[in-house]
């Protein structure tokens, strides 16, 4: 169905207090919480939504409706395959009208139909022409999903973007605010101890973090905060930092 003159004026309404409302969240999973809710509100057809987001070491479920939601969502990473991945990858909407008749991820696929999926859309959220994460919409239904609502969950999917790389950059400013006071404070520290330079301080906090393969704001941290600043001493036969983890039971 074609989305009317007034209908429009109402989703963009929406989606702009929706936008700012995003970028008043703390953290970048509680937007993601926030917009998997309002995908299922704006996409009538949308019974479950989830919303994962990429990182170092691949694609990590952030966001569902439900714990079934996020099994799903889940489900495409422990496959390595599925809309969300290929969404990511080639940039535009994903969208499978028919499960049981869908050849493109063969074990995706077969345990979604399982868990009672019948169709998919997949949407990546990207930002500055890089996709930073994925919103999947299910539905038990076949053919759930039409132009309208692609076109819906992809502008929410922007807003959804441009809030989670904002908050991240945040993040990141406030983390290395925090960092530079600590090793600033441990410095002081050290100074005062050793009678030495801000430099010498400096590089006996970075000697320090490289010899015990510790991140330099966690040395200053200890520092600061318990007054430790003793080297660890390897014993004959002791196993040394990053040796083989024991295999879990």
């Amino acid at each position: 169905m074609r989305v009317q003159p007034q209908d429009e004026f109402d989703l963009a309404s929406e989606l702009a207090e929706l936008s700012g409302f995003l970028l008043t969240r703390p953290a970048p999973a509680a937007v993601c919480e926030e917009v998997v809710r309002a995908a299922v509100r704006l996409v009538p057809d949308a019974e479950e939504a989830g919303l994962s987001l990429v990182e170092r070491k691949g694609m990590r479920s952030a966001a569902a409706t439900s714990e079934a939601a996020r099994r799903t969502d889940e489900l495409q990473y422990w496959c390595r395959e599925g809309p969300s991945l290929q969404a990511v990858e080639e940039g535009c909407a994903v969208r499978a009208d028919a499960l049981r008749r869908e050849s493109r991820w063969p074990e995706f696929t077969q345990r979604a139909i399982l868990r009672g999926v019948g169709s998919v859309l997949a949407l990546p959220l990207v930002a500055g022409g890089e996709s930073v994460g994925a919103l999947i919409l299910c539905s038990r239904g076949d053919a759930a999903f039409g132009a309208d609502d692609e076109r819906t969950g992809t502008l929410l999917a922007a807003h959804a973007a441009a809030a989670v790389c904002c908050v991240r950059e945040r993040a990141n400013l406030r983390t290395a605010l925090e960092s530079r006071d600590v090793i600033g404070r441990a410095t002081g520290i050290l100074m005062e101890r050793r009678r030495i330079s801000p430099q010498a301080a400096f590089s006996l906090l970075t000697e320090a973090s490289q010899h015990m393969n510790r991140k330099l704001r966690d040395v200053a941290e200890q520092l600061v905060w318990t007054g430790d600043f003793a080297e660890p001493r390897k014993g004959r036969g002791q196993r040394p930092a990053g040796g083989k983890a024991a295999v879990p039971r």
